[in-house]
C-alpha cells in the first residue's frame, strides 16, 4: 500500500489479520497477482479487433499453456496462474488492495486509444458484474497526447503515458477489497467498443498491413515499426496479501 494511505490504526488491523491466519496454519504473503493478454488473439483474419465482440478475458490460460491472445506457450511472466483456467487454485485466495491495467508503451496509438478510452474494464462474478470504467481510470500514470514543448523527437499526435509506461497502482478505498476465494473464478475482462486493427500500420492484413506477432518471435526490426510482440500486449495486475493453506 502507499504510504500516504496508511493509519497506524490500518497497519495495526492488518497485522492482526495477517497474525490470526499465520496461527491458523495460513501462509501470507503480499504480492501481486497478474496476467497478460495479446490483441492480436482477439483478431480476426484480417486483424481487427471488433467492437461488441467477446471481451478479452484476463487468467484464462495458465502457465505452461496456449491461450490469453498468443500463439506460444505462457510464462511466469505472462500469468500468475499456475493451475485453474480464470479460477484460483485450491487452497490459496487473495484479497486486492491495488489494481492497474498497463497498456503497453510500444503499443501503437490507435490501439492504445481504443483501449484506453472506448473500453469497459470490469469483472464478472457468477451473476453480478462489478464496472469499473474505462482502462484509462486504471491506468498506469496518465494517458494524453505528447506536448510538443517535451519532446522534439516524438509527434505532438502521439499518445503517450505520463510515467512511460511504469505501473502505477490505483488503490482501492478501505471498505472496497476485492476477495478472489479458492476454487473461485478470478473475472477480469475487457469489452472493446470501437474496433482495431491488431496490424503495424493500423490497416487489413494484406493492405500494407501485418499482424502484430504473437507468437514469441523476437524480430530485429525497431519497436517504432510495431513488430515486436510486445506491441500488443496488455497487462492486469491486483495487489495484496494471498492466504495459502499449509500443504499447498
Amino acid at each position: 500500500m502507499q504510504l500516504d494511505h496508511v493509519t497506524t490504526a490500518a497497519a495495526k488491523q492488518v497485522m492482526l489479520r495477517t497474525l490470526e491466519a499465520q496461527n491458523s496454519g495460513q501462509y501470507v504473503e503480499w504480492k501481486p497477482i497478474h496476467a497478460r493478454v495479446h490483441t492480436s488473439g482477439y483478431a480476426d483474419p484480417t486483424g481487427f479487433v471488433s467492437p461488441g465482440a467477446s471481451p478479452i478475458r484476463f487468467f484464462q490460460t495458465t502457465q505452461g499453456s496456449v491461450g490469453n491472445g498468443f500463439t506460444r506457450m505462457l510464462t511466469a511472466a505472462d500469468t500468475w496462474l499456475q493451475a485453474g483456467d480464470n479460477t484460483m487454485p485450491a487452497g490459496v485466495e487473495f484479497v486486492i488492495f491495488e489494481q492497474a491495467v498497463q497498456l503497453n508503451p510500444e503499443m501503437p496509438p490507435w490501439i492504445k486509444e481504443s483501449l484506453a478510452y472506448y473500453s469497459e474494464f470490469f469483472m464478472n462474478r457468477q451473476l453480478t458484474k462489478y464496472t469499473f470504467g474505462q482502462i484509462a481510470d486504471w491506468g498506469d500514470g496518465g494517458y494524453g497526447l505528447q506536448a510538443s514543448a517535451a519532446s522534439t523527437t516524438v509527434a505532438n499526435t502521439t499518445i503517450n503515458q505520463a510515467t512511460n509506461g511504469r505501473l502505477s497502482r490505483c488503490l482501492l478505498p478501505d471498505d472496497a477489497r476485492i476477495a478472489l476465494p479458492a476454487k473461485q473464478p478470478i473475472g477480469f475482462q475487457v469489452s472493446v467498443f470501437q474496433g482495431f486493427y491488431s496490424t503495424t500500420n493500423g490497416q487489413a492484413v494484406g493492405v500494407a498491413g501485418a499482424q502484430l506477432i504473437n507468437n514469441g518471435a523476437v524480430d530485429v526490426q525497431p519497436i517504432g515499426t510495431f513488430q515486436r510482440e510486445v506491441c500488443g500486449m496488455m497487462r492486469y495486475v491486483g495487489w495484496g496479501y494471498q492466504f495459502t493453506l499449509a500443504g499447498n
